[in-house]
């Protein structure tokens, strides 16, 4: 069953996911203009929805980018507990919790592994693993104050208060003074330390490769071993009143100690991989943790009670999380699964007190497989690999209706001719129709079999076509939602893209097996097999909008245009540095859009084949393009997670 939320404004008026609350909207710093076209908004310093930059020429774009980072090394508030600071290979960056913008960069020669905030919040501290030094930061004007070098690099480090710091190496602990910089041992007695932390009541914590827990109080000049767990400890958390010593790792097992008189500690089968990190909130009565498993939960340190649990989106590793000063919100860093590129990373804001998640900005949670203009052109309907269709406003950009679905990827979404209704279809292999504007998503077609790559609408809207993943292309009755027939799939393994002319006459196909096939649609005969040569596999087809020729692309990086009278080749434009991926016709037939691999945006002139236009913005695979009715405007949709409209020239 699909799942719809009308959002109302930029508040999110449902429950969707598995917690049940949405978190509002991030109220936009920027008005957008009302027309989506105008000059200003094309200008190189325009702004999107929420006030961040956009690509040079683009117009505007559906979804944000704010809270995605990726490469986080790691994260840590500021003490005001108004901004966080995330540390990556570019440097620092601040981001403003308020409105969740990007604030100060503050760059550096080595990547920070390592961050300690000041208690008076005038000083960030960062090292490397690589190297012996500690860098100071004034905050208040970006610049680099003292550096302190340390006799070994260091696996952890910490504000013990304004104006003294401690820092751990493999095998010790050292401490000093800002104004001296001058590190002294004050402690030893174990090895290949992995991770530390200390708490406002002067308790520090050491936790060893081999699983071993050790715990000190500064000034002391020996440190105390807690017990010893199976693996390497990679989270250490002690309470603010120095009661409660906690420590996790790769064992998957919280172990809490009490003090002052440590005794066995209370075990928390916590994950089912490695826990990440670990915070106690201020008063001390609740733990938070995080592990590779993807959830974060919460449980009672003292009778090892869980209290809640809650998880970003599904797909993710939580990687990082680190608590505010007052305890009020917590912030996580979570790294996709198989990550690569601009999916690598994004953090999310919660509610440290009831688990909800904040200031989440409407859009795509993954990867956006398809984009389409509504028929009057006032919206735009998107699907993606977060199991949603999202239908968004054509003039503001802002996000307008959701619709969710209890299975997988939604690979493909199509408008009807008055605009009211939506169908899509993806991984779970259904058909399904619904309508955005009342929220009826009671529609579903019989499973189509396999998993839906495309499918399309004919023009009267008496059937579709869908092709899926196991090579079968089927024909269905929008009225009484039957399968039909089941066109010729000779050779395919797999169904990547699909059209029908304008006409309704013919059907073409494009597949993993090299062929691009076109049938008659009504019979099925087979009108011509075309061969490009150089391409093992055909991602896109297009038929132009007079039927006279047909556009298709593939991973030879070329795209090809065919007569479709005597399917002879027309022209074979030098394309894209990467598989093209999709293509779109303007609706004169006198422009042709491609995308692919290289992310990149081409606008090409026909018949001369001259290239009128490229367009850079996106940080992922282009997978589909939409043009709209009016011929002057050009919508890609990307695997970075956003939809860019850029002008048709």
């Amino acid at each position: 069953m699909l799942r719809v939320c009308v959002v109302a404004s930029l508040v999110l008026l449902c429950s969707c996911k598995k917690h049940e609350s949405k978190p509002p909207d991030i109220t936009p710093t920027q008005k957008p203009d009302d027309k989506a076209g105008s000059e200003t908004s094309a200008s190189s310093d325009a702004l999107d929805l929420y006030g961040d930059p956009l690509p040079a020429k683009a117009l505007g774009r559906m979804g944000s980018l704010r809270m995605v980072d990726r490469d986080i090394r790691n994260m840590v508030f500021t003490a005001s507990g108004s901004q966080i600071i995330s540390t990556h290979k570019g440097g620092f960056q601040i981001w403003n919790l308020t409105d969740v913008s990007r604030g100060e960069l503050l760059a550096h020669k080595a990547p920070g592994d390592l961050l300690s905030v000041s208690p008076d919040g005038k000083y960030l501290a960062a090292s490397n693993e690589d190297n012996t030094e500690v860098q100071l930061y004034d905050l208040a004007t970006g610049e680099d104050s003292a550096k302190v070098k340390t006799p070994a690099p260091l696996v952890g480090m910490c504000f013990l208060d304004a104006t003294h710091f401690a820092g751990l190496t493999s095998h010790e602990v050292v401490t000093w003074t800002l104004s001296a910089g001058a590190p002294k041992r004050v402690a030893g007695g174990w090895k290949d330390a992995s991770a530390f932390a200390c708490s406002e009541s002067g308790w520090l914590g050491i936790g060893t490769e081999d699983g071993d827990a050790f715990v000190m109080k500064v000034g002391d000049d020996k440190a105390t071993k807690l017990g010893s767990g199976e693996k390497a400890i990679h989270a250490v958390a002690l309470s603010h009143k120095g009661t409660l010593f906690a420590f996790a790792g790769e064992d998957e097992v919280i172990r809490i100690w009490g003090q002052p008189s440590p005794e066995a500690p209370i075990e928390i089968q916590g994950h089912t991989r490695l826990v990440t990190s670990l915070a106690f909130t201020p008063d001390d009565g609740k733990i938070y943790s995080s592990g590779g498993d993807s959830w974060f939960r919460i449980w009672d340190p003292r009778t090892s009670e869980l209290l809640e649990e809650m998880t970003g989106v599904e797909g993710l590793d939580a990687q990082l999380m680190t608590m505010s000063p007052d305890g009020a919100l917590m912030v996580s860093w979570s790294e996709y699964a198989n990550a690569r590129g601009s999916e690598a990373g994004r953090w999310w804001l919660w509610n440290a007190n009831t688990g909800a998640p904040l200031l989440e900005p409407q859009r795509h949670s993954k990867a956006v497989t398809s984009v389409e203009f509504a028929p009057d052109g006032k919206h735009l309907v998107t699907s993606g690999e977060d199991r949603s269709v999202r239908v968004w406003d054509a003039a503001t950009y802002k996000g307008i209706a959701i619709v969710e679905t209890e299975a997988g990827s939604v690979n493909d979404a199509h408008f009807s001719k008055d605009g009211a209704t939506v169908f899509s279809a993806g991984v779970d292999a259904t058909l399904r129709r619904w309508n955005w504007q009342n929220g009826d998503d009671s529609v579903v077609f019989e499973s189509v079999g396999g998993a839906v790559n495309r499918f399309v609408i004919s023009k009267d809207e008496s059937r579709a076509i869908t092709g899926d993943q196991i090579g079968r292309v089927w024909s269905w009755d929008l009225q009484t939602g039957n399968k039909i027939q089941a066109h010729d799939r000779q050779g395919y393994s797999a169904i990547y893209d699909l059209d029908l002319s304008f006409d309704g006459k013919m059907l073409a196909i494009a597949g993993s097996d090299r062929l691009v096939r076109v049938l008659d649609f009504q019979s099925g005969k087979e009108l011509a097999t075309i061969n490009p040569g150089d391409t093992q596999a055909n991602f896109a087809v297009r038929f132009s909008p007079d039927g006279r020729s047909l556009a298709t692309g593939g991973d030879s990086h070329k795209i090809y245009l065919w007569n479709t009278e005597d399917w002879s080749q027309l022209a074979a434009l030098p394309g894209h540095d990467g598989t093209v991926r999709a293509l779109t016709f303007s609706p004169n037939g006198l422009r042709l859009v491609s995308g692919g691999n290289d992310e990149i945006v081409k606008v090409w002139e026909l018949p001369s084949g001259k290239e009128l236009a490229r367009y850079a913005g996106h940080d992922g695979v282009i997978n589909d393009l939409a043009v709209s009715a009016d011929g002057k405007t050009v919508a890609s949709a990307s695997r970075d997670r956003t939809v860019l409209v850029w002008p048709l020239p």
